[in-house]
């Protein structure tokens, strides 16, 4: 069941796990009702008239276009890292801007659900705060930025979003292996999307609406992400086809596996992700698959480690086993950054911390 939240100005807004689907007058009238995809904003429904608009997000879930049902672009604007809005066009009364959270007409503030966020200063108007009090909320003592309560995305509001006023996580994800740019895209009308728009966005001349020759006339998906999304999977796949290593690729030469007779150049098997017995590692490798994880045993047989990867590769957060450091047994370690980028190395790995309910088992 979605919740409600009465604002000030006499509408009411009614939010499930995306984030705001509806929003009506006091008496329950919808005014607008919103289509999310992959966690983003794609469409809107305004009542009554039924106009129906479509989003353009990037990775950080702000909309940079909106077209009406015929794709003429109604909203068209550029945002500063921090925010900041500049407008080219603005026929449209989206009021859902940077990192698609609501835009205060009045006070250019914007409600990040915990907390009201101030994009000309870069930071929050109020410290965060967790409902368990605790000294420092969502803290990675691994990474020192995240223990000023009042900053946005971690000092690094390029790859990091808050998506709820309090805890930032990174956003810009980069798997050139899992999107096949050529690959066949949902025709219209067959696609099931949640909200009144029901079964079927109608398609339109988005893709030329956008200036992206590289998406389907009928395909959905694409429609969605055709701003930078593909031209970025695009040169992946170009990469990737000219022989380019990518991140979390073995460098060449250094595959192991055996190859059947007579295939030359196949793919070899992937080692096993957790060997026991003398090929026991001591530790996780520092680079992995984005997203993945890898784990390490005990003579046992028992997890001695679970290695959790962000999404450049590196490690994110362990969770020990089998040892205390006053934080229980098991307890996890989060991985920071170097200031100047690059690797981390074990000076990066954070002190030991109780588990949260989103660690690796």
């Amino acid at each position: 069941m979605p919740s409600a939240t009465i604002l000030a100005s006499g509408r009411s807004h009614w939010s499930m796990s995306p984030g705001i689907v509806a929003e009506s007058d006091l008496s329950g009238n919808l005014k607008s009702e919103y289509v999310f995809f992959g966690g983003k904003r794609v469409a809107r429904k305004d009542f009554p008239g039924d106009a129906v608009s479509y989003y353009f997000s990037d990775d950080l879930k702000t909309a940079s276009v909106i077209t009406n049902a015929t794709g003429t672009i109604t909203e068209d604007e550029d945002f500063y890292p921090w925010g900041g809005e500049i407008q080219f066009t603005n026929n449209d009364s989206n009021h859902y801007k940077f990192g698609g959270h609501e835009r205060d007409t009045e006070t250019g503030l914007d409600y990040m659900l915990a907390r009201y966020y101030s994009n000309p200063l870069g930071r929050f108007l109020t410290p965060d705060w967790a409902a368990k009090p605790i000294t420092v909320p969502y803290a990675n003592f691994g990474n020192p930025q995240s223990l000023n309560l009042y900053t946005y995305g971690k000092n690094n509001p390029t790859t990091m979003g808050d998506p709820d006023g309090h805890d930032a996580a990174a956003v810009l994800s980069f798997v050139a292996d899992a999107l096949d740019v050529a690959g066949a895209g949902w025709t219209a009308g067959s696609v099931a999307l949640p909200g009144v728009l029901g079964g079927g966005l109608a398609n339109i001349g988005i893709n030329t609406a956008a200036g992206n020759n590289y998406i389907k006339a009928n395909a959905t998906t694409q429609e969605i992400h055709a701003s930078n999304q593909l031209a970025m999977a695009k040169a992946a796949a170009q990469a990737k086809a000219a022989g380019q290593p990518t991140k979390g690729s073995p460098a060449p030469g250094t595959q192991t596996g055996t190859q059947t007779p007579g295939q030359q150049g196949a793919t070899p098997p992937p080692p096993p992700t957790n060997p026991t017995g003398p090929n026991q590692p001591k530790s996780n490798p520092m680079e992995g698959t984005p997203g993945g994880t890898s784990t390490t045993t005990h003579p046992d047989g028992s997890t001695k480690q679970t290695r959790t990867y962000g999404p450049d590769g590196y490690p994110q957060t362990d969770v020990d086993h089998g040892h205390d450091h006053g934080q229980g047994d098991p307890h996890a370690h989060d991985w920071g950054r170097p200031p100047g980028g690059g690797a981390p190395t074990d000076k990066d790995r954070g002190t030991g911390r109780p588990l949260k309910p989103e660690d690796p088992k």
